[in-house]
């Protein structure tokens, strides 16, 4: 009787905080979705919006303890093989974000006017980096030469959360559109993976949590696709000392540096990423309490983690 009044309890208190400004409160606080429990190769998922409708895409627990997407932006599933081309996803030029660009099929690219231009590059029409994209809308990827976003400065951040915050020194991150923690992965991050993964080559990197693929890039002279099932190359947020674009790639497991126009895939991890309580043990009762905000949100918060541990306890012990 005691533990179906907990139930009870606990069952209105989640329903009242569902309602009325607690449900705002929510989206603030970041993605739908269930986070990896703490054992490497455990897996989760997030929802968001991508490309204009939700999209649900599969989480890990990788080798270097943190969470990371399972699966390319763009992709259809987590990669079944290194060669599976509905694990591909889509490609991304360095500095831009989800602004149809990166499309693989059917490819949206238009060039740029070549080597022999003389005149002035109206950037309504050929943007050449992130700010004037976004003040153009939706462009596709620019190919030929002079190439996206020259590559001549360092300083330049592939950070912005949101295209308010592109400008000609700064793109915008896709991942971001995840929300919360959600980034891209610096070269770093990519070093770290790569050492406790121990990825040497393209078996290894799928076979890693990770499952990468061999999705090959987009040419930045071209504007065609090359190397699908031989390259893996994966974008980083960092630059070399020349400006130069940093990139993963999977075939080799080694970390090297391309021009900003190509296109690469993009995988993104999570900052922090403790596992959420709604990745408790089947049969037990769980609750996230996660979105809540304000301080009688974290004090209803405490509460109902405190009932939700009586009655994980009552299950375990039906007795008592």
């Amino acid at each position: 009787m005691k533990l179906k009044l907990l139930l009870i309890v606990l069952l209105c208190a989640c329903t009242a905080s569902a309602h009325g400004q607690r449900s705002a409160s929510f989206q603030d606080a970041g993605p739908a979705g269930r986070t990896p429990g703490r054992e490497v190769g455990e897996t989760g998922y997030v929802t968001f919006r991508y490309r204009g409708q939700q999209v649900r895409l599969a989480t890990v627990r990788a080798e270097d303890g943190n969470v990371w997407l399972q699966q390319n932006l763009g992709s259809e599933r987590v990669a079944e093989d290194r060669e599976d081309s509905r694990a591909y996803g889509d490609l991304f030029q360095w500095g831009r974000w989800d602004d149809g660009h990166q499309v693989r099929e059917p490819a949206n690219t238009r060039a740029l006017p070549g080597a022999l231009h003389t005149g002035t590059i109206d950037p309504a029409t050929h943007p050449r980096d992130p700010g004037q994209v976004a003040s153009a809308g939706r462009v596709p990827f620019m190919y030929n030469f002079p190439w996206w976003w020259p590559s001549d400065r360092p300083a330049d951040e592939w950070t912005g959360r949101s295209p308010a915050d592109a400008s000609a020194r700064r793109g915008v991150d896709p991942c971001a559109a995840i929300g919360g923690n959600w980034r891209l992965p610096s070269s770093a991050d990519f070093a770290a993976i790569d050492r406790a993964a121990v990825i040497t080559d393209a078996n290894g990197a799928w076979q890693s949590t990770l499952k990468l693929p061999l999705a090959g890039v987009r040419d930045h002279n071209t504007g065609e696709l090359q190397n699908g099932d031989r390259a893996g190359v994966f974008w980083t947020s960092s630059l070399d000392g020349q400006g130069n674009g940093v990139a993963f790639d999977a075939a080799s497991g080694e970390i090297g540096v391309n021009e900003r126009g190509v296109g690469s895939s993009v995988r993104c991890v999570m900052t922090g990423g403790a596992p959420s309580a709604g990745d408790a043990a089947p049969g037990a009762a769980a609750f996230t309490p996660a979105g809540m905000q304000t301080p009688d949100d974290a004090m209803l918060a405490r509460k109902l983690e405190a009932l939700t541990r009586k009655i994980n306890e009552r299950l375990r012990n039906p007795r008592n």
